[in-house]
């Protein structure tokens, strides 16, 4: 019994893995330079996240092959974050009104 896998293997060249790996340490010497600048800790904290995600955002699409997958596992993942997003605000929020 032969199984027909739908599933390609894509191949990334070295030199999207090249490229990928500048951002990354681009966006690691960001998060660095920010920590060493004092604004508001809303400021800090919005801007923390935003490259933090824009971290991970690199790591799920190149690493993880995400990018290749299938429409809908995409929109499961792109879900699953939108959630943990909102969930994160609702935190921030809820912070915010105790302070």
């Amino acid at each position: 019994m032969s199984h027909d896998h739908e599933h390609e293997h894509h191949v990334i060249g070295y030199g999207s893995h090249t490229l990928v790996y500048i951002g990354l340490l681009f966006l690691t010497g960001l998060t660095v330079a920010a920590a060493g600048v004092d604004l508001s800790w809303a400021v800090n904290l919005t801007l923390a996240m935003i490259i933090a995600t824009a971290k991970a955002g690199l790591v799920l699409t190149y690493f993880m092959h995400l990018k290749y997958e299938k429409p809908y596992l995409q929109a499961f993942i792109l879900g699953v974050i939108l959630f943990m997003f909102i969930v994160f605000c609702l935190t921030f929020v809820d912070y915010a009104s105790r302070v």
